[in-house]
């Protein structure tokens, strides 16, 4: 993973480097990540986190329901999200916009990430197994995924 951030690092391309940074330290699932809006970044002095809403459908004509959860942002990542935001010259509420300035779509980031030869369900592997590696309970684990069910998470 260390070779994959320094190429996307040295690529120059801030907007990229976020999103790989963001996939890769914060277990958010890219549909969440594409539906960020500046207002869920929430940066202090010492840290950050993320307000993540997931889209549920509800059974019966109820219509759709959201659940959120905060996510803890890794400096590494809101460095990176800072950078990119710094560089931004709108104020588009959403957080990622594609090249031509609208709200960017999954195809666009599978796209990006397919320049460098990776997936977006491998980076988030990724993330669990470190924390498998680290000894973390599979109920943190389950918690941190926003996973509903233990089964989700094993």
């Amino acid at each position: 993973m260390n070779k994959l951030i320094k190429e996307v690092k040295a690529s120059g391309n801030k907007r990229d480097f976020a999103i790989l940074m963001l996939l890769l330290t914060s277990r958010i699932r890219m549909s969440e990540l594409i539906s960020l809006e500046r207002k869920d970044v929430r940066i202090f002095e010492c840290g950050g986190d993320l307000q993540v809403a997931k889209e549920r459908v509800r059974k019966g004509d109820l219509g759709r329901m959201y659940s959120q959860r905060i996510v803890p942002l890794p400096s590494e990542a809101m460095k990176a999200i800072t950078l990119y935001l710094e560089e931004r010259e709108d104020n588009h509420p959403a957080l990622f916009l594609s090249n031509k300035g609208n709200v960017i779509n999954a195809r666009t980031i599978q796209h990006m990430l397919q320049k460098y030869g990776i997936c977006s369900y491998q980076l988030r592997h990724t993330y669990i197994t470190n924390l498998v590696q680290t000894g973390m309970d599979t109920i943190t684990i389950q918690t941190l995924l926003g996973h509903k069910t233990l089964n989700m998470t094993l």
